[in-house]
């Protein structure tokens, strides 16, 4: 079997990694996949405007994988990863994102003054997608009930929330929202996250025929950033869960398009070098 490439994914806001699992599973042929499993709920890497604890969580936990890895991330989880790549790129290989749009410069600065005056969360509530569960697969619909963002009647029954430790506070999930980290567009303006060395770190997304983000907000931004390396694929913006071993399957083809198959060989050195950069990774930002 061929050397599995590591790869580290971030989940969508209020959806945990654990939901996702068929698609991990359908991806492990090929990589050994690692993630948080539920952004802003650890007290050490609480949210904050702009999120700069979340990125914090996630370049620590890449960093302790010990080699460059494959960013994958679903809507939040996508920014959050760039955001890491452009924090760390000698730490990644490429970045590989799920229905994440990214932002132009313009609706930056509209979404700076509505947060504010207090509406930060305007645009996820209007471009953002519900839980459609008959809409999923099987087994996603099952892990969503179990982990997913708490619905309005999650606890009718009188269990209290204690007895769900593992499911995705839904305060948590508004917070997330309200302090999206509008610096992102000028990052994605000025280009792709370019290393110490000066490689360009490849990224590239896959967008949801059906995703009400990709079709009010647009691609402009997203084009810029990733070019060619732009595919639709069938489905909402939940298409990870709806279709996740066909989610799966063109990752691995996007990411071989991309890198190839074998990505220490087309940069030789840097992987190393990488390494002996890792510790110094795990410390938070001021």
């Amino acid at each position: 079997m061929p050397h599995r490439l590591p790869l580290v994914f971030a989940h969508g806001n209020g959806i945990p990694r654990q939901v996702y699992q068929k698609m991990l599973i359908g991806l492990s042929h090929r990589f050994v996949a690692t993630g948080v499993d539920r952004f802003g709920h650890d007290p050490a890497y609480p949210v904050t405007d702009s999120w700069p604890r979340l990125i914090d969580q996630l370049r620590a936990h890449i960093a302790a994988v010990g080699e460059p890895v494959t960013l994958l991330g679903h809507g939040t989880g996508g920014w959050l990863n760039l955001l890491a790549a452009y924090r760390a790129p000698e730490l990644v290989t490429a970045v590989l994102m799920l229905d994440a749009p990214l932002p132009t410069i313009a609706q930056a600065r509209l979404l700076a003054a509505l947060k504010r005056v207090g509406l930060g969360d305007l645009p996820g509530r209007v471009c953002g997608a519900s839980a459609d569960l008959p809409a999923f697969d099987a087994e996603c619909q099952a892990l969503y009930r179990r982990f997913g963002g708490r619905p309005a009647d999650a606890f009718a029954s009188g269990r209290s929330r204690d007895a769900e430790p593992r499911r995705f506070d839904g305060e948590v999930g508004r917070r997330i929202q309200q302090t999206f980290p509008t610096g992102l567009a000028a990052l994605v303006e000025k280009g792709p996250p370019v290393d110490g060395s000066g490689r360009i770190v490849p990224c590239g997304m896959l967008i949801g025929r059906r995703s009400r983000a990709a079709h009010l907000c647009g691609l402009a931004a997203t084009r810029h950033l990733v070019a060619d390396k732009l595919v639709v694929i069938e489905g909402s913006h939940l298409f990870p869960l709806e279709l996740p071993l066909v989610t799966a399957k063109e990752v691995v083809r996007l990411h071989d398009r991309m890198i190839g198959v074998d990505p220490a060989s087309s940069f030789p050195g840097w992987r190393k070098a990488a390494r002996t950069k890792a510790s110094a990774q795990l410390q938070p930002t001021a």
